[in-house]
């Protein structure tokens, strides 16, 4: 069974598109990356690697395997582990090779390699897991401004003064809507002055937090200063980079569980590595270059889907980045629908080099 798609051409159709794999072998598959300028974008062979996992996962509608579960239960990722091997290229076919680690009762494994030009570039790891009744808790989503009326997100901060027609080109092409809360580059306040966290105490206009005892001290000095930057080596501030996104897909998915799973694997990657941008002031791309000055990449990538995977509208899209080092950043995020349910986790470390004078 294959994706009905529609004549049109919108980016989010060119994205479901690229996600319908062409099947080679029993678990072998073709995907097709698109055109596109500099490497290739890491979300996209990701997203590939998770449809071509389900590929091969009984029950799913994409493509179902002939044989059925025993209890006609189909088992929906929860998680994956992924490692970016290799930068991609646009314009060449990525082969996707899937390993069949475990087909168990409750649990299904699977194991996805692609490979472009020969050259393994991506490797992924992933789990699969069929509903059961259990505990259940999570902490209380963010209390933030919703998406309506929020400014787009803009991968280079608005000081950078960054090329107009380059930002707006990537916005009409990307299959993702984003806006950002944080338009003033990443101050942590409210249209209200401020914040509620998830344990319900808010933070002072002025940028002190509070506790139950008063302000925070931090280890090595005292608390958040009022401009809203970054965390020092030195612990001045005790900040950190955060970046709050709502994100959602430019049109309506189909019902088809494998597609909402690559599509949030897709945008879980999207700008994400930017959060550990935000304190640095690193160069950004301005007119004349063709690639960024020194190097950013996601070198590896986790997300644990703690429900069936769904992206039907808005998602609340947060991050944060609590250390980096050694030209290594490392990042958690979450993904909050707007009802407040947590739907995924995620966790990156990404490498950030500072260009060489």
């Amino acid at each position: 069974m294959t994706l009905e798609l529609s004549t049109s051409t919108t980016p989010l159709d060119s994205l479901l598109e690229k996600l319908n794999l062409e099947r080679l072998d029993r678990d072998l598959f073709l995907g097709d990356p698109g055109e596109g300028q500099f490497r290739l974008f890491g979300g996209m062979v990701a997203a590939q690697a998770v449809a071509a996992a389900y590929r091969t996962v009984p029950g799913h509608g994409v493509a179902a395997e002939p044989e059925a579960s025993g209890d006609g239960q189909a088992a929906s990722l929860h998680s994956m582990h992924a490692y970016f091997l290799r930068p991609g290229r646009y314009d060449t076919p990525v082969r996707y090779v899937v390993y069949r680690i475990r087909d168990g009762r409750s649990f299904t494994t699977r194991d996805v390699v692609a490979h472009q030009a020969g050259e393994a570039i991506f490797n992924l790891s992933c789990s699969f897991v069929k509903p059961e009744e259990g505990v259940s808790h999570q902490e209380a989503a963010p209390s933030l401004p919703g998406p309506e009326g929020l400014p787009a997100w803009e991968f280079m901060r608005p000081d950078r003064h960054e090329e107009r027609e380059m930002m707006e080109r990537w916005e009409r092409q990307s299959p993702i809507e984003m806006r950002t809360v944080d338009a003033g580059g990443g101050k942590r306040q409210t249209a209200g002055g401020k914040e509620q966290t998830a344990k319900g105490k808010g933070r002072a206009a002025d940028g002190e937090e509070q506790t139950a005892g008063g302000k925070r001290q931090t280890a090595k000095g005292k608390g958040r200063a009022a401009d809203g930057e970054g965390q020092t080596a030195k612990g001045k501030d005790d900040d950190i980079p955060r970046r709050r996104v709502w994100i959602r897909p430019r049109g309506e998915l189909p019902d088809v569980e494998a597609v909402h799973a690559a599509v949030l694997a897709y945008a879980s990657d999207m700008g994400l590595i930017a959060t550990a941008h935000i304190t640095h002031n690193l160069p950004r791309p301005s007119a004349g270059h063709s690639r960024f000055m020194g190097a950013s990449a996601s070198l590896d990538h986790a997300m644990w889907f703690h429900r069936p995977p769904r992206f039907d509208g808005w998602m609340l899209y947060t991050s944060e980045s609590p250390i980096a080092h050694a030209a290594r950043a490392m990042i958690y995020a979450q993904m909050w629908r707007e009802d407040g349910v947590l739907v995924a986790s995620v966790v990156q470390e990404g490498l950030i080099r500072i260009p060489k004078a």
